[in-house]
């Protein structure tokens, strides 16, 4: 699950009883109200099929944690 969730910019939780899963709430609540989305669109557009990394820094702001997902595979353009 952590790979996964690594992978993809989320996060695991692994309460051990039913009582920590209000503290997990907690903490999803809590990140939900603190996050930025971005969305991204390379430009040119790629159209072969393979897979493209992307890196997201965030300049002057070493408080910050970024999430993201690795890359992404590009769609094939249809022949």
């Amino acid at each position: 699950m952590h790979y996964f969730a690594d992978q993809t910019g989320g996060s695991a939780f692994f309460p051990l009883q039913a009582k920590d899963l209000n503290q997990d709430f907690e903490n999803v609540a809590n990140e939900l109200r603190h996050q930025y989305n971005l969305f991204y669109r390379p430009e040119p557009e790629h159209n072969d099929g393979q897979y493209h990394a992307v890196e997201i820094k965030v300049r002057g702001r070493k408080d910050l944690l970024v999430r993201a997902r690795k890359g992404y595979y590009a769609k094939r353009q249809a022949s």
